[in-house]
């Protein structure tokens, strides 16, 4: 909104000529102080950070200890020490424990058995698949505690909300919206420093996975259209666009979770939950409460933003169609596919190999199929 009061040029960037304010009357709703302002987005930034050390300090503290007792994970020592071994199972990415003429290179120049040296491939295979669970449990694990928790903030704050039934009101007189109470709280201390939070985890920790472009890009493309909807003073249907999203991703990580733990049947019954979940909250709802309105609105509300909002907006729903159609094919592969439902969970050693598809992060059980 400030910025809209330093700027004509943004006002009629924002907003259409057919509804815009007075400067006047602008500078008067920037004194209340309940308006969005440039600022906020700093702190989002500094909440972002504190996100991250947060996770850290929980891995540390409170998740890492969790996970191995109740994963039952317990340390795999090696037979004996050998860094030419070592360096050639990280090199092959694990591959080696399948190429028997390595290793019998290996026995004759390290003056080893076969045997010998099979030990301690698979000890040394077990504690990798081990790592590998337990980091993917961590991660399943916190992601459940954020998005949790930005769907009971969610619907402590916007329930009691006219607009929330009544969504016409989103787009009537929109550039005198105040915040509502909590609002502020909710996208600039909890939402968008959620994003921004995972968008660096995902170039930092999760750079390997296959999926990781697909991902990149809508955690870039929600972080756009929060920013810019919070400068315009959209600040009401980004909030339900929010919502329409995280609650599908409450449904998956306890599907995942489940699924580490080898509840089967309750992670299928979770992963049947968050398809259908998908397909009412991000399909049918976002598009037709959230995209479609935005559509009709366009030439009353929006200037020439409506050439960047709209387009931002097509690109999200096109993200979840694709990830739609690999739910819809793992579905089929359950079902129908004759896959097997207990399988290992962890059969992948490295995560370049990964047939992760943006959520799920293990190949063979059909729960560790297919991460916003």
């Amino acid at each position: 909104m400030d910025l809209a009061v330093a700027s004509e040029t943004w006002r009629q960037f924002l907003w259409s000529e057919k509804n815009q304010l007075s400067l006047e009357t602008l500078k008067n709703m920037q004194k209340s102080g309940d308006y969005p302002v440039t600022r906020d987005l700093g702190l989002s930034v500094l909440c972002a950070l504190l996100l991250t050390i947060l996770k850290m300090v929980l891995d540390r503290i409170v998740f890492t200890p969790l996970a191995k007792r109740i994963l039952f994970l317990r340390p795999e020592e090696l037979p004996f020490s050998n860094s030419t071994l070592e360096l050639e199972f990280v090199k092959s990415k694990g591959a080696i424990c399948a190429d028997i003429n390595m290793i019998k290179t290996l026995a004759t120049t390290q003056n080893l058995s076969v045997e010998k040296i099979n030990l301690w491939l698979k000890v040394r295979q077990a504690r990798d698949r081990n790592a590998n669970k337990l980091q993917r449990f961590l991660e399943s694990l916190w992601r459940l505690v954020v998005y949790s928790t930005t769907v009971c903030v969610g619907v402590s704050v916007l329930m009691p909300l006219p607009w929330v039934v009544n969504r016409e009101k989103c787009w009537d007189d929109w550039e005198t919206h105040k915040l509502d109470p909590g609002m502020g709280m909710f996208y600039i201390y909890l939402q968008l420093p959620l994003y921004l939070h995972l968008l660096f985890t995902l170039v930092t920790e999760m750079k390997n996975l296959r999926s990781v472009w697909e991902m990149t890009l809508h955690h870039v493309l929600v972080i756009l259209l929060m920013t810019f909807s919070y400068l315009g003073n959209f600040v009401r249907i980004g909030a339900l666009a929010l919502m329409s999203h995280d609650v599908t991703h409450v449904f998956l990580e306890m599907s995942k979770m489940s699924n580490y733990l080898k509840w089967y049947s309750l992670s299928d019954l979770l992963f049947a939950s968050f398809a259908l979940s998908w397909v009412y909250a991000r399909l049918w709802w976002f598009s037709t409460e959230v995209v479609l309105p935005a559509f009709q609105h366009k030439d009353l509300v929006l200037g020439n933003s409506q050439f960047v909002f709209l387009p931002l907006l097509c690109f999200v729903l096109v993200l979840d169609l694709y990830w739609f159609k690999i739910i819809a094919s793992m579905a089929y592969r359950i079902l129908w596919g004759g896959v097997n439902k207990r399988s290992n969970d962890v059969t992948d050693m490295t995560t370049d190999d990964d047939s992760d598809s943006s959520y799920w992060s293990d190949s063979s059980n059909p729960l560790k199929r297919h991460e916003d």
